[in-house]
This record gives C-alpha cells, sequence and structure tokens, in this order.
C-alpha cells in the first residue's frame, strides 16, 4: 500500500462510506464484498450521494464571549488566549467549560496567553504595554516571568506537557531576536539560520 491510500473492504452490496484526507464522501455501489483502494489518482466510483466535510460532523463552535481571542486547546478542552478590555488592554484568559478567568497580570495591565498543555499550564506574555512583552507561565493561575537572552524583549509562543516553553526572545543591546527555549529554570538561545532573528 502506498502512503496516503486508503484501503477497505465494502460489506453492503450499495451503500459504501469512502475517507479522504479532507471530506467524507457517501456513495453507491452494487460491487458486494470488495476491496478498494483510494487515492488521489482514484477517486471513489460514481455516482456519489453526498459529500460533507468532516469538520462539519464531528465539531461544536462555543461563544467565549466579546472582544475575546483564543489561541490555544488542550485535550479537556481548556482554551487559553486574552480578553480586551476597554481602558485597560488585554488580559490573559483562560476558559473551562465556557467560563472565563482573569490570569492576572505581571505587571502593568497587559498580558497575552498564546499557548496551554495538559497539564493546564498556560505560556504567553506580559508588559506594561504591547512593545515590551516579557516571556510568562502561569502554574495554576500564579505568573512567573521566564528571563530573556539579555535584551528587554521576550515572547512565549508554545508549552508542551512536560513544561518546556519556546518562543523568542532579544538579545543584550537589542542585537537581533532569537528562537528561545525555556525549561526547568534553563534559557537557551536556539540560534539562527545566518540572520539576525528567529523564532520558534
Amino acid at each position: 500500500m502506498k502512503e496516503g491510500e486508503v484501503v477497505f473492504s465494502i460489506k453492503s452490496s450499495k451503500l459504501a462510506i469512502y475517507v479522504t484526507p479532507f471530506l467524507l464522501v457517501i456513495g453507491v455501489t452494487p460491487v458486494a464484498n470488495a476491496s478498494v483502494t483510494l487515492t488521489g489518482e482514484n477517486p471513489p466510483p460514481n455516482p456519489i450521494v453526498d459529500a460533507i466535510p468532516l469538520t462539519s460532523a464531528s465539531h461544536t463552535i462555543m461563544d467565549l464571549g466579546p472582544n475575546s481571542f483564543a489561541y490555544s486547546i488542550n485535550n479537556s478542552g481548556q482554551a487559553a488566549g486574552y480578553i480586551f478590555v476597554p481602558d485597560i488592554s488585554g488580559r490573559a484568559a483562560l476558559w473551562n467549560g465556557g467560563i472565563s478567568s482573569d490570569l492576572g497580570t505581571l505587571s502593568g495591565t497587559y498580558t497575552l496567553a498564546t499557548s496551554i498543555n495538559n497539564v493546564g499550564q498556560v505560556a504567553g506574555s506580559s508588559s506594561p504595554d504591547p512593545s515590551t512583552l516579557r516571556a510568562a507561565i502561569w502554574n495554576n493561575g500564579t505568573p512567573v516571568v521566564l528571563g530573556t537572552l539579555g535584551g528587554a524583549y521576550s515572547h512565549a509562543t508554545s508549552i508542551n506537557d512536560a513544561g518546556q516553553v519556546v518562543g523568542e526572545s532579544s538579545l543584550a543591546s537589542n542585537a537581533g531576536s532569537h528562537a528561545t527555549l525555556w525549561s526547568g529554570g534553563t534559557i537557551t538561545d536556539l540560534g539562527t539560520l545566518g540572520g539576525q532573528y528567529s523564532m520558534a
């Protein structure tokens, strides 16, 4: 079997369901108990009765409230992002069962949550204003600054289940910004491909 092929047996003499990477296709065929191989060059046999996107049959949309922006979701359905508050700016938020919680700030009023892992830890940034962000992690709702590579700016983009955080940080004298790994209290410069800037 080649990569990307889907092989299955048709047990009904009339109805068959074909699964492609993007569509669930329901078709009718007179062939019983036959083996079918589907590829991009070998579409399901005609006639096709109906074709619907898989997402429309397997997902539900939940309104998280006005002025809200969700960036990440974990396996428990918790979402992380931020809520824009007039005259205050954005505040990092955690949604659990559709109910939002303000994650608080490290300094100033602006915070942003970008990622949540399956343990419930949230990574993001906090700052007096969006131009001077500092990477942060929230453990059980308690924010902690992650530090920089010597510059004034850092931003966390993602966190895994081990609590390792990646993002970017400015260098000393703000001579560029490099992809950064924060792990167990250690900050690692992940480097670039030869330029001054990179982001994880």
